[in-house]
Formats: C-alpha cells, structure tokens, sequence
C-alpha cells in the first residue's frame, strides 16, 4: 500500500540512495538495529517528504550526516531511553516519533522525556502521517 501511495502521489524521495550491504555500517555507528520496513524505506526511498511531512533518512550523498544518524545519535544522548531506536521524524516542539529493531514506533516529548508506543508499525505510522495531509485511504 505505501508504494502505491508513493508512485501516486508527488511524494519527494532521495535518488542517491545507500544499498542494503551498506546497512550495517550504519547501524553500527547509530547504536540501532533496523527493522525490516525501516531497512526497506532506506535503501527504496532514502527518505520521503509530502507537503509539510519530512521523515528523517539516509542518503549516500550525506551518509553519516544524515539527518536520520544525527538526529538518533543525539537522541541517544539527550535521552538514553531512546537508546537502541532509530529516530523516524520530529513533528515540531520536540514530539519525536521513533523505531524500534521491530518497526514499532514510539513517540518522544523532549519537553517531559515520556517515551510512549503508537502502537503503530513503521509502514503503518508513514501511512497515518501522509493521510493528515490529504485524506489518503
């Protein structure tokens, strides 16, 4: 379903994209471990941006200065609850969201430290943030 919604939306993602071998390395340096759909949307996608959505990525260009490596290592060290989750996007105001080893998303209030599940997966949650756009079923 996300890939349809991608190819039929102008959805902006990276064209200089890492490969699956390069993963690792990453993961690595970040401390984390992605998950299966997070894996995917890294070497598919590198990112994606809709309207005023941006998700943090990885992109061969940037690579370990990449937003998504940044933003999680400084999470880490901000907030060492957040050890082990990669960061996904910063909504505003410090209401960061979050993925675990399993696509599990949770959200983090910098404000408070209140690390709490979505109960949402990774492809699940890229889904409910872009139907706040447009109403996309």
């Amino acid at each position: 379903m996300l890939k349809d919604i991608i190819k039929d939306r102008d959805i902006d993602f990276s064209s200089n994209r890492i490969n699956v071998n390069q993963l690792g390395e990453y993961e690595n340096h970040m401390g984390v471990i992605f998950g299966e759909q997070v894996s995917n949307y890294i070497t598919e996608y590198g990112y994606l941006g809709y309207e005023f959505i941006e998700f943090y990525g990885i992109n061969a260009a940037q690579g370990l200065d990449s937003d998504m490596v940044t933003t999680t290592k400084w999470l880490h060290s901000a907030f060492p609850q957040t050890k082990g989750l990669t960061a996904i996007e910063d909504q505003g105001d410090g209401d960061y969201y979050l993925a675990d080893e399993n696509d599990n998303i949770y959200r983090l209030l910098d404000s408070t430290g209140e690390l709490t599940g979505t109960q949402l997966k990774f492809n699940d949650y890229v889904l409910e943030r872009f139907k706040t756009v447009d109403g996309i079923e």
